[in-house]
């Protein structure tokens, strides 16, 4: 089969068409090929879009390894602003949850269940560019807007000429910057809102409506990566020659000889590659520079070996995990066509699982330079280094990562000494992984999924200092948990990993000095500041132009920030954090408009900064800003009953001083809101609701809550229950269990002489709450979902019994039948 992948080159020498073809077939030996014509060409005209012949418009399933996804919803045109009548189309990747297949291997969370339920993608542009250039987008799929008003750009910073097309197309002024732009362009009409559905101890996130509201972002997204053509010197630093070693020229099509390279660099051309899927590439000792051309689509994963002084991945190319499994472990590639996920007996697999960038350092010094590169749907971490953090130098610009639906996909860890700037991340982890001294990390746009902070410097006791990170676009963020995570918000030190409750695994004699984070902006809602624990001294640790847009809609207590210094082991001492200046400083603090101080008394738990900071730390921080509101505050007068019958139904009445519409909601409780009707359910029991107004561009947002209770529940059934017991293989629907028409729900079973184990819950499939953690025939169960622990007990002789359970008082008996 015969690949053409047409790269077109526009404007200034050497403008016009040209073909590139590539043979998918056969695998070549291991030996030189042939060089480029000019390596630099991309790089010598003013503008430089690529596309692929090969490609499959598909969002519905897996592509076949010699093609590459194309965007269904996208179509992506060029221009330079001079030439504003030349437009050339620029492909447009797409990457689907999972790729596009159900789970292999595995059955339990992955992260990847709501982008995969709620059919979320991601698309994404790149071009080179070295003037203003005008990109024309096309809505796909019968998609339109009727004004620009429909249209966002972000980072909202951004002041870019919109110009309206058609109902299906807009036209965008990209201006020419050095270090290229990143950004997203958003529909109204595709907008989709998650919700946190506020059952159990986090909450499952839904597309609602019930519940609280978490983010709303595009189901289909669109991104755009407009690079910067190199300089002279940075092509000689960024693309290789033969004057850099000797060069090794992968065919396209299938690759799997990589580990018996003899030279110093691989350079993928354009066209498309893909590995055999039990395979990655584990890189000889003597490669040190693997280079992925524009228009180069590899789908593999890199793992270098040896202890090299320089190592460089570089380029326009993409570089995609796409068909490796969640957690594909490296251990399971013999007499698999697939490496498979890890193994359920493993906790984790870290060591073993492919990760799309791997680097080992010795001890002597070494330097790594990641420049350009896309990274598409990483299984893992996506960029891991193993070995001495005192002795490798990573230098990171124009890195993108798209695709990140599962758990473990983080954002980059730099060791001493490292640079990060230019880069975009979609990560489902910790974005930056602040574990080593003297970093410098400057412009980069974020994407934030579910799991994990943005910024996270905990887990253990460290000694790091001089950090400064600076200029930080944070566009989505979908954290939606309901309980008290210690790892997540924007900025977090987490609490130890080997023991999350406990607080004596601090180290007084280890030091965290010096971290200055500056302008970092969150758009959008989101669901809490910072939750820092300090397992080490601090000392200076700034925080500055910290800009959040709104909270969303979880409960107060879900989103408050928390700052506790933890003891030693032997509970002798906590570590110490400095004083005024030289503790935690937090200038420019802003929460929709609103500075947040200590002089204007708006930091509290319950007030617009969420801050509930541990007393004994009050000496330890402050509040400052020069800046001044940027909104009109408003007040919100609700009035509710104090009780209301089980089933019954109330209008719900509230104004804002506004005069702007109200909505409610429910916070916590068995019941429902629609619209303004409130429905009690049939649990005797407390309702928290909420009456919020967004605001608007002159009024600020403002949100109240009141209680009430619910009586009368008693004899109505507060919906089915089941139990998931040892004696039935853990399945709750062989264990219905029947409402007395009275109190309680009642099952009778039969059983052998010994121990048992089991739990209550509200559903067939366990996806919904669970109560247990209690041993005995008698006792009182606790509210156990996510994997709290089970209702033990151990039976004298066998026989029938009867097992009662009452929803309200939590009370359970297991008695003989007579």
């Amino acid at each position: 089969m015969l690949l053409v992948l047409p790269l077109v080159a526009c404007g200034g020498a050497g403008s016009g068409g040209e073909e590139n073809d590539q043979d998918n077939g056969g695998n070549p030996p291991p030996t030189m090929g042939s060089a480029p014509e000019n390596r630099y060409a991309p790089h010598e005209v003013d503008l430089y879009a690529w596309s692929h012949s090969n490609a499959d418009a598909n969002e519905d399933s897996a592509v076949a390894d010699e093609q590459v996804r194309a965007s269904t919803h996208y179509r992506a045109r060029v221009a330079l602003t001079s030439e504003a009548d030349q437009y050339t189309d620029s492909f447009v990747y797409m990457t689907l949850p999972r790729s596009g297949r159900a789970k292999e291997g595995y059955s339990h969370e992955d992260g990847a269940e709501f982008a995969d339920s709620a059919n979320l993608t991601m698309s994404w542009t790149s071009f080179l560019y070295n003037d203003d250039t005008w990109l024309e987008l096309e809505l796909l799929n019968g998609q339109t807007i009727e004004s620009l008003d429909q249209v966002t750009i972000r980072p909202t910073t951004l002041d870019f000429e919109l110009e309206w097309v058609a109902e299906d197309r807009v036209r965008i002024k990209v201006p020419y910057h050095a270090d290229g732009q990143r950004f997203s362009v958003e529909f109204e009409p595709d907008l989709v809102t998650s919700y946190n559905n506020l059952e159990g101890n986090t909450g499952t996130l839904t597309e609602g409506p019930d519940g609280a509201r978490v983010h709303t972002e595009p189901r289909n997204a669109m991104l755009v990566f407009a690079e910067p053509t190199l300089s002279e010197a940075l092509q000689r630093d960024w693309i290789p020659g033969d004057e850099d070693g000797e060069i090794y020229y992968p065919e396209a099509g299938e690759v799997d000889n990589l580990d018996a390279v003899d030279a110093d660099i691989i350079y993928f051309k354009p066209g498309t590659y893909y590995f055999p899927w039990n395979y990655h590439a584990r890189l000889p000792g003597r490669v040190r520079w693997v280079y992925l051309a524009p228009g180069a689509y590899v789908k593999g994963a890199l793992e270098f070996a040896g202890s090299r002084a320089e190592y460089k991945v570089t380029g326009y190319g993409v570089l995609s995990g796409e068909k490796y499994v969640y957690e594909a472990d490296t251990n399971t590639a013999g007499g698999h066509e697939a490496y498979t996920h890890r193994s359920d007996s493993q906790s984790d697999c870290h060591g073993s699982c492919v990760k799309m960038l791997r680097f080992s350092s010795g001890s002597s010094n070494q330097t790594l330079t990641i420049q350009g590169v896309t990274i598409n749907e990483p299984p893992y971490h996506s960029f891991v280094i193993y070995g001495d953090a005192g002795s490798f130098q990573t230098q990171v610009s124009g890195y993108k990562q798209m695709g990140a639906w599962y758990w473990q996909t983080d954002g980059i860890e730099l060791y001493d000494n490292g640079r990060l700037s230019n880069s975009f991340f979609h990560a489902n982890d910790d974005v930056f992984k602040l574990y080593h001294s003297n970093l410098l990390i400057d412009d980069v746009v974020v994407w934030k999924s579910e799991n994990g902070p943005v910024f996270q410097w905990g887990w253990e006791s460290r000694h790091i200092e001089n950090i400064y990170v600076q200029n930080i676009d944070i566009i989505h963020n979908r954290l939606y948990w309901k309980d008290q995570k210690h790892n997540t918000c924007l900025i977090n030190s987490a609490r130890a990993w080997w023991d999350v409750n406990a607080d004596n695994t601090a180290d007084p004699d280890a030091t965290v000095a010096n971290i200055h984070l500056e302008n970092i902006r969150s758009e959008g809602m989101n669901l809490c500041a910072m939750r820092l624990y300090a397992q080490s001294n601090w000392d200076n640790i700034h925080i500055d132009g910290l800009e959040i847009e709104a909270w969303n809609d979880l409960p107060l207590s879900a989103q408050e920030s928390q700052f506790e210094a933890l003891w030693n082991e032997a509970r002798t001492e906590t570590v110490t954090v400095g004083e005024g200046d030289n503790g935690l400083r937090l200038t420019n603090y802003i929460v929709d408009r609103q500075p947040v101080t200590r002089a204007a008394d708006n930091w509290r738990a319950d007030q617009l900064g969420r801050l509930n900071f541990s007393a004994g730390l009050w000496d330890s921080w402050s509040a400052t800003s020069e800046r001044e509101t940027q909104c009109t505050a408003q007040t919100i007068d609700m009035t509710v009953a104090e009780t209301l019958e089980a089933g019954q139904s109330t209008e719900l009445m509230a104004s804002a001083s506004s005069g702007l519409p109200v909505r409610f909601y429910l916070l916590n409780g068995d019941g429902s809101v629609d619209g303004t009707t409130l429905t009690a359910g049939h649990q005797s029991n407390a309702l928290t609701l909420a009456a919020v107004q967004d605001g608007d561009t002159t009024f600020c947002s403002s949100r109240v809550t009141a209680e009430l209770s619910v009586t009368g529940a008693e004899g109505v059934a507060p919906g089915p229950r089941w139990m998931g017991a040892s004696w039935e293989g853990w399945s709750p629907g062989n264990l219905p269990m029947e409402w007395d028409g009275d109190s309680e729900f009642v099952v009778t079973v039969t059983l052998d002489a010994g121990d048992h184990a089991f739990k209550f819950t509200d559903t067939e499939d366990w996806s919904g709450d669970d109560w247990a953690d209690s041993t005995g025939l008698t006792g009182t169960a606790k509210l156990t979902t996510g994997g709290g622990p089970n209702i033990d007990f151990t039976l004298e002789t066998g026989g029938a019994y009867e097992i009662r359970f009452d929803p309200y008082s939590l009370d359970y008996a297991i008695t003989p039948v007579e």
